[in-house]
């Protein structure tokens, strides 16, 4: 396994949205871009790894793309990219929004606190800061099984499709790549690995009473 290139400028990608009945939602990741990266750039990258995150096949829950796993009344409205410095952590201008119109192609949405958590490992074996996360929106309801967890398959679907949204990135003229980044040590390192769990809750109780599945899918 390789992990992702890690480029010298750093930028938080963020994607943001409505769910149905009007709540707003909002995931997103660290990533890097070369010395000329501008806004534009970045911008136009956050665009192809949406769309690439999308449209990847989600075949294990019968859904023909990540995009079917959504009702159409969840959408993605913008994306907001920001330069930050990386020996701090801190903006050095304001985000700049891309207007985007994305809307699901499923039907139904679970509660918004039935969401899985997507991991993006940067190699550590041991410590905290071994990890981003992200949320994305909840799924429709067709993605749980009976005992309450996602079907087996789709957490490795998820994950492909995390992949399949950097490698769209990094393909481009001017690349980009998703990293993590540690705001407490200020590091950037290339992720080595997505990880992804089969139980849609963000309540630690029930988490503590659930064993999850982790499924990992190398970059």
């Amino acid at each position: 396994m390789a992990p992702t290139p890690v480029f010298s400028d750093l930028w938080r990608l963020s994607f943001q949205g409505h769910l149905t009945g009007g709540e707003i939602f909002t995931h997103g990741f660290w990533a890097s871009a070369g010395v000329a990266s501008d806004a534009t750039i970045v911008g136009n990258a956050a665009d192809a790894w949406l769309a690439a995150w999308l449209g990847s096949p989600a075949l294990s829950v019968g859904a023909t793309d990540v995009r079917h796993l959504f009702a159409t009344t969840v959408g993605w409205d913008r994306v907001t990219v920001q330069h930050h410095n990386p020996a701090t952590g801190l903006p050095t201008a304001d985000a700049v929004p891309h207007l985007t119109s994305v809307t699901g192609g499923g039907s139904g949405q679970l509660p918004p606190q039935l969401s899985l958590v997507q991991t993006l490992w940067n190699g550590r074996v041991t410590g905290k800061r071994r990890y981003n996360r992200f949320f994305p929106p909840p799924f429709e309801p067709s993605v749980l099984g009976a005992d309450g967890r996602v079907f087996s398959g789709l957490p490795g679907d998820l994950n492909t499709a995390v992949l399949a949204g950097n490698a769209a990135m990094v393909a481009l003229p001017a690349p980009v790549s998703m990293i993590y980044y540690g705001d407490v040590d200020h590091t950037m390192l290339g992720l080595v690995a997505a990880k992804c769990d089969d139980i849609p809750d963000t309540q630690r109780r029930r988490r503590n009473q659930l064993v999850p599945v982790v499924t990992t899918t190398t970059f």
